[in-house]
């Protein structure tokens, strides 16, 4: 019997929660999504980022943009279990979307993981890139 992403989503959830799915809206294969919330349970709008392989089009796109170089954050495979290559976060796009909205994402995609928490210090080195973005709303911050 198939547990329901949206109770699955409640037991998973929490600050560094990784989520590994399709949003067709944003990309035609899976990324992984961090949860940025100190109390996502809490909160009616929960912040994501997404992480990218393509380090270096991440890294270029922020100097392309003439934006803030501690607004990428780039995670090495030795630093976490959770992600098997190199990645990035581009702090200054951070997504949100509600706790039920997450749940229809992670439902209607065939590939997804709720298993997987993001070491404390990889979160707070997103988190801190996130506070450096003159692009995020203050709001978003607000619940970081």
């Amino acid at each position: 019997m198939d547990i329901p992403a949206v109770i699955r989503l409640g037991v998973s959830l929490q600050r560094g929660a990784v989520y590994r799915f399709i949003d067709p809206a944003l990309h035609t294969a899976p990324h992984y999504y961090v949860v940025l919330n100190v109390d996502p349970k809490a909160d009616t709008v929960l912040v994501l980022c997404i992480a990218t392989s393509q380090v270096g089009k991440a890294q270029s796109r922020v100097a392309l943009r003439r934006q803030n170089p501690g607004t990428i954050v780039v995670i090495q495979v030795e630093d976490t279990t959770v992600f098997p290559r190199k990645s990035a976060f581009d702090c200054n796009s951070v997504y949100s979307v509600s706790p039920e909205e997450l749940a229809q994402k992670i439902n209607a995609s065939r590939i997804s993981s709720m298993d997987m928490v993001l070491e404390e210090d990889l979160v707070n080195r997103i988190v801190a890139g996130v506070h450096l973005s003159d692009v995020v709303a203050g709001e978003l911050k607000e619940l970081l």
